[in-house]
């Protein structure tokens, strides 16, 4: 995880799943334009691209959006649909429309929910910014609580209901208010840059960020937090804690 201080409000994790080489790289090209276009206002798009179904359900809660065309797999495009709704992903899936049209071809009690779209091949810059406009959109009404979805449980919490969070390889420990941890799916820097819509989050080393609000203590290699828990630092994540303080408004 790098030092992420200036964070963006509403930038999107993107999951590209396009089987066909040349139009994975095509549409990743577009996203990139789309996302120095939009930096300074909404944020960056950080995009993923996988060319099998398998890799793109590995962690799917992770995205904000997906934009999906699976031709030649044994899972096409319209069942990795049915398995990403099936794992419980509500982020908008786009379908890229090649050689199979998924609007014939997705189910029927697919095509009605709100969060499914369609994208005509070749790709034309004005509708997939529209799409994306929608995408910005539907995060911007579930920035006010935090997602934790482990395997076994969902919780959905407030901001300052997280005291700190740790890397645990592939997964993500999370430590909260009322003392209940619950194991995430998904790196820690994934889960960091989810949060970029909140201002209490600081990162003080590359496997662990805290909430800025519960700091007791401070030291150039140590941070000490009000549940007693300690974390190590270095002097220059110590630096950039210190400037959060000040941002935040509060003083040791």
């Amino acid at each position: 995880m790098e030092n992420m201080t200036a964070k963006e409000n509403l930038s999107l994790h993107i999951a590209v799943c396009d089987d066909n080489t040349a139009d994975r790289k095509q549409l990743e090209r577009l996203l990139g334009r789309e996302s120095n276009r939009r930096s300074s206002q909404t944020g960056c798009f950080y995009i993923d691209s996988y060319g099998n179904s398998n890799a793109a359900l590995q962690s799917p809660q992770l995205y904000d959006a997906f934009f999906i065309d699976m031709v030649s797999d044994l899972t096409d495009g319209a069942a990795l649909v049915l398995r990403l709704l099936d794992a419980g992903v509500v982020a908008p899936i786009i379908l890229c429309i090649s050689s199979i049209d998924y609007r014939k071809t997705l189910p029927e009690i697919c095509q009605s929910l709100q969060q499914i779209h369609y994208l005509d091949k070749p790709i034309k810059t004005a509708e997939l910014s529209s799409l994306l406009d929608l995408c910005v959109a539907e995060k911007s009404k579930s920035v006010s609580t935090v997602e934790l979805r482990g395997e076994q449980q969902t919780r959905y919490v407030l901001e300052d209901d997280i005291l700190y969070a740790s890397a645990a390889g592939y997964h993500t420990q999370v430590f909260l208010r009322d003392g209940s941890t619950i194991e995430i799916v998904g790196r820690i820097e994934n889960f960091y840059m989810q949060l970029t819509a909140f201002s209490h989050y600081i990162a003080i080393s590359s496997k662990t960020f805290i909430n800025i609000i519960y700091l007791k203590k401070l030291t150039p290699f140590r941070v000490e937090m009000q549940d007693g828990s300690i974390h190590r630092t270095t002097p220059g994540w110590a630096k950039d804690i210190k400037t959060a303080l000040l941002q935040s408004g509060r003083e040791l």
